[in-house]
């Protein structure tokens, strides 16, 4: 019986199994944390009996709130975590069968096999982040997730304190580039870029 309550760490026995987790708490480890409750422990004894006792919290409160999402099978049990899969969706399911779709990789093979179709590669990065686009206004457009307040350019991607600067910088944009893209409002220079451009746009 007294061997039901040894330490597993050391020599010691304890009376019970309470005192038994107060001593095993303090044999320092590594800090490990429960991702369902947040609660940390000392070593790996108390984590692992943690996770297959009754002891964490917000065990009973966590069964049954997962959320599914919409669209596919995979569910979640944090919101945020849920709303930033459906945003994947969003851009990356396929626009002519409607196949869902998390990450481009997956869309951009599904286009090769079911629709012979090669997607152009994103070339233009993020200075702030990871995320990668195909076209530039695109970039441009998603700096406003970046920018704080200010005003951004989207013939330039020129971040702008006020809307005076950039209204007065927009204006200085459309006398030097006055031919603009009716599909994704690039504005060119010259007539050739812009006849180029229309071309593959």
């Amino acid at each position: 019986m007294e061997d039901l309550f040894k330490c597993p760490l050391c020599e010691v026995v304890c009376g019970n199994k309470n005192s038994l987790l107060s001593h095993v708490d303090k044999h320092k480890g590594f800090p490990l944390s429960c991702i369902i409750c947040h609660s940390t422990f000392n070593n790996k004894f108390s984590f692992d009996y943690h996770l297959v006792s009754e002891l964490c919290k917000k065990n009973k409160k966590h069964v049954g709130q997962y959320e599914q999402c919409p669209q596919c099978p995979q569910t979640f049990s944090n919101r945020r975590h849920l709303d930033k899969h459906v945003e994947n969706h969003r851009r990356n399911n396929c626009q002519y069968c409607e196949a869902p779709f998390t990450t481009r990789k997956e869309l951009t093979l599904h286009m090769a096999q079911e629709h012979q179709m090669k997607l152009q590669k994103a070339k233009y990065q993020c200075q702030f982040c990871e995320r990668c686009f195909v076209k530039q206004v695109t970039l441009f457009n998603h700096y406003n997730q970046h920018a704080n307040g200010k005003f951004v350019c989207q013939g330039c991607g020129l971040f702008l304190d006020t809307k005076e600067e950039f209204e007065i910088h927009r204006d200085r944009h459309e006398q030097e580039r006055p031919w603009k893209c009716t599909r994704c409002a690039t504005t060119f220079s010259r007539r050739q870029q812009y006849v180029v451009h229309m071309e593959v746009c």
